[in-house]
């Protein structure tokens, strides 16, 4: 069973790593390619919220990244490629799998 403060810093974590994937293109950058996706259709998406926010939570739009690694000794992050994610809301502060049950 995992403890509060692992779930946070899991939470935090992927924040960080969805956040910093869209705003920054991946986790390297990629050789250019004849295939290879143009830099305009990388970035967070112009949706707005589909309604009021429910209490307690935000918006988070929806974008496009480029997800994986090349030639980053891990196969399984292999090839790079365009990820799509619609938006989506989200609780202001973290909720613990707990907290969540209850």
């Amino acid at each position: 069973m995992a403890h509060a403060s692992t779930d946070v810093r899991v939470s935090a974590f992927a924040l960080c790593a969805i956040g910093t994937t869209l705003f920054t293109g991946g986790c390297q950058e990629r050789p250019a390619r004849p295939a290879t996706p143009s830099q305009d259709q990388i970035g967070v998406a112009g949706t707005p919220p589909p309604g009021t926010a429910p209490q307690g939570m935000v918006w988070i739009p929806g974008g496009t990244f480029r997800m994986g690694c090349d030639n980053c000794g891990m196969p399984d992050a292999e090839p790079v490629h365009l990820v799509t994610v619609d938006g989506f809301w989200m609780d202001e502060t973290p909720v613990t799998n707990s907290q969540f049950a209850a």
